[in-house]
């Protein structure tokens, strides 16, 4: 865990990732999902995040049952699998 970090090194973050995964099991509405999509990354979010509803699996991201971690770990297979720099494009369109 990282902590705060300011904002340049928040998107070399993002850039230097292959996915972003949004484990959480009950929040809102993550603003994690439209940072990993302006920074063209897939989404990996459970049930239990708002963001999910925005999700289309295997279009931007995948979704995974709460608190289900072979789900969460098939979800990652998947995505790793895909072409994730499209999935990642394809983002909240």
């Amino acid at each position: 865990m990282l902590g705060f970090v300011d904002d340049k090194r928040l998107a070399a973050l993002y850039e230097a990732s292959r996915l972003v995964i949004l484990p959480s099991q009950l929040e809102g509405f993550g603003i994690t999902t439209l940072e990993a999509w302006i920074h063209g990354k897939p989404v990996i979010v459970s049930s239990g995040a708002g963001s999910s509803e925005l999700v289309a699996n295997g279009v931007n991201g995948f979704v995974f049952r709460a608190n289900d971690v072979e789900d969460l770990a098939g979800r990652m297979m998947d995505a790793l699998k895909m072409d994730g720099d499209s999935m990642g494009e394809t983002g909240g369109k």
